[in-house]
């Protein structure tokens, strides 16, 4: 099963962490391992994940914007495509 994991380090950074765990308790020891053995100082927001689709929807705010927009005059090749 694969889990993301939200965590923070000592110096205030936020970062999401993907990692897969065969059951509940491997998944808690992995967790533990983290604050114990890795010393970050804050692990939180743990969920299971399946898909990337479902990885966004639970962790809206760890990926970047991308921003969809094109300039009002695009490229020919791009003009001349059909969609």
């Amino acid at each position: 099963m694969r889990w993301g994991v939200q965590y923070q380090l000592e110096s205030g950074t936020i970062g999401l962490m993907i990692f897969s765990a065969d059951d509940y308790l491997a998944e808690n020891l992995y967790v533990l391992e983290m604050l114990i053995v890795y010393g970050y100082q804050r692990v939180f927001n743990l969920q299971p994940v399946s898909s990337l689709e479902e990885l966004l929807k639970l962790f809206p705010t760890c990926h970047p914007t991308i921003s969809r927009t094109m300039s009002s005059s695009p490229p020919a090749a791009i003009a001349q495509r059909k969609l």
